[in-house]
């Protein structure tokens, strides 16, 4: 777990526990078609993934740049200019859940 990027609290003890069973979520991935090779290839996408996240970061940066009813939600409210503070805590947030999205440690 990281412990460091604030707001990011995968992992943690102080989180709710999830409504969906393990049969729930065995039945959605199931129906998902989602099976061991699938795993398997996610958590071999962590090694290659972990030296371009700030590349997937940039490409996402600009996406949500170039389009403004997204760009509109990062935005401070009282001007409309780019809230920077935000856009950096999502940046390590979004970028560390790459990681462990990758990890497939669910």
């Amino acid at each position: 777990m990281t412990t460091n990027i604030p707001g990011y609290t995968y992992g943690s003890a102080s989180l709710a526990k999830s409504p969906v069973s393990l049969d729930d979520f065995a039945n959605l991935k199931q129906a998902t078609l989602f099976g061991d090779d699938d795993v398997r290839y996610l958590k071999m996408s962590h090694d290659i993934l972990k030296d371009q996240t700030e590349q997937i970061l940039d490409v996402w940066y600009g996406f949500v740049g170039s389009t403004p009813f997204l760009l509109h939600y990062f935005t401070n409210a009282a001007d409309g200019t780019p809230n920077m503070d935000y856009l950096g805590g999502v940046r390590k947030r979004f970028g560390q859940w790459i990681l462990d999205t990758a990890k497939a440690e669910y």
